[in-house]
């Protein structure tokens, strides 16, 4: 799975930590996966380039500085359970799959599914990857069963998100209005019952859940 990278090993070494991400688990599973096989061919030359790369017509890729960022915050422990929603083509959710227990995607759109199923094929040596081809907001309950959530579009209210997390959970979400120029990532955190956190991670631009 190692990727002998130069431009792998420079983006994690001179630039990620430059940023302050210096968690060495997730600076080692940025360093080791081909964040390359990721990216769409016409789009190669910029895979390790700090950009939100382009993987469909309406969705973007997030950026490597933005992926780190939220690894770091999330503190994935090998035993925990996790779910990616909107997985995109799988890079992060891979990620996710390195540090955790196992990773459920749930992605709506049937081409990037299926792109994301075959490219964790290819390298995801664990095999606890599952790409599953479904809108998560028809069942919001469905994240009662993980330990971490992810999702990488985003949503106005977070209500439904909060209510149906498990408690000692925790959620990396964006949240703003669909027609803000850039959306907040929070981490929160669910206590027990309807007790939780907020914690404001970074600004970037992605797309909303339900207009993609």
């Amino acid at each position: 799975m190692k990727a002998d990278n130069t431009n792998t090993i420079n983006m994690v070494e001179n630039y990620l930590r430059s940023l302050n991400v210096i968690d060495e688990s997730v600076l080692s599973v940025l360093k080791e996966i081909p964040r390359d096989l990721f990216v769409p061919d016409s789009y190669k030359d910029f895979a390790y380039v700090d950009i939100a790369v382009p993987i469909s017509e309406n969705q973007l890729m997030l950026s490597p500085s933005v992926e780190g960022k939220i690894l770091q915050a999330l503190d994935v422990k090998s035993h925990e359970d996790i779910i990616s929603v909107g997985s995109g083509i799988g890079f992060i959710s891979y990620c996710l799959a390195e540090l955790g227990n196992k990773v459920d995607c749930f992605e709506r759109d049937s081409n990037l599914s299926y792109i994301s199923s075959q490219d964790c094929k290819k390298i995801n040596k664990k095999n606890n990857i599952n790409i599953i081809n479904e809108n998560i907001i028809d069942d919001w309950s469905i994240l009662l069963s993980y330990d971490i959530i992810v999702l990488t579009s985003s949503l106005e209210n977070l209500d439904k998100v909060i209510k149906n997390m498990a408690e000692n959970s925790r959620a990396f979400v964006f949240h703003g209005s669909d027609n803000a120029p850039t959306k907040s990532g929070i981490i929160i955190n669910k206590t027990s019952g309807s007790s939780y956190t907020q914690e404001f991670l970074l600004n970037t631009d992605v797309k909303p859940l339900n207009k993609q």
